[in-house]
């Protein structure tokens, strides 16, 4: 659920990187006609804009290679648990039978009968 929530918004990175830089355009078109105090106000915003998109692209490609190496780890730890359960579920079968085989033959030896 999580990692599709981050695939989607990584998916969706492309339209943003489009409005993106389109707002880049439109700022560079309204420097030309604007005063130099507000052409260094438009050019620090644009500046700061790319740098939270390119920190949420970052984020974003972290979060998800994060949540893959998790999911990778809990699946591997699924599979040891399933494996060990089904070890430990084995040898008490086989211990239970080696006890009743152990209790059957002390039973013999009790009565008299010899095991062979």
């Amino acid at each position: 659920m999580v990692l599709s929530a981050c695939q989607e918004w990584k998916h969706s990175l492309s339209s943003i990187q489009a409005v993106h830089e389109q707002t880049q355009h439109s700022g560079q078109n309204v420097m030309s006609s604007t005063a130099p105090w507000g052409q260094d106000h438009i050019g620090r915003e644009l500046r700061e804009l790319a740098a939270q998109l390119a920190s949420l692209t970052d984020d974003i490609s972290r979060l998800e290679a994060l949540l893959e190496s998790s999911l990778r780890a809990y699946e591997e730890w699924d599979r040891t648990t399933a494996a060990l359960t089904e070890w430990l579920s084995d040898t008490e079968t086989r211990l239970e039978q080696l006890n009743k085989i152990d209790f059957l033959a002390s039973e013999n030896l009790e009565d008299g009968c010899v095991v062979s």
